[in-house]
């Protein structure tokens, strides 16, 4: 997937199997047609037995998902802008609060 680098991005080898793993379940879903936002992806995580479910974990795959995302490693899903508050479109904004121009 070619995604826009907006930022350097260097995560640790056990960050990038988890971008790995965002991007392949991203991809199961996007084969059907589906989006998923940032919640539906952790639950994913969860009922895979990837990682447990804790505040504290939904939030670092949160993290991950706008560091990776920002460095180019993985794209976003929901390219009409999505409206769910959590979607991963709606982490589109960064921590800045602008949209970012991420595409394919």
């Amino acid at each position: 997937m070619a995604c826009e680098v907006f930022v350097p991005y260097q995560p640790r080898a056990a960050t990038k199997i988890v971008v790995e793993q965002v991007n392949a379940i991203i991809a199961e879903y996007l084969d059907q047609g589906l989006k998923l936002t940032l919640r539906q992806l952790f639950y994913q995580f969860v009922a895979r037995a990837l990682i447990e479910n804790t505040y504290r974990n939904y939030k670092r795959l949160g993290s991950i998902v706008v560091n990776a995302r920002d460095g180019g490693s993985i794209d976003r899903l929901g390219r009409d802008g999505g409206s769910h508050p959590r979607s991963l479109s709606a982490l589109d904004m960064g921590r800045s609060g602008r949209r970012h121009p991420i595409g394919g």
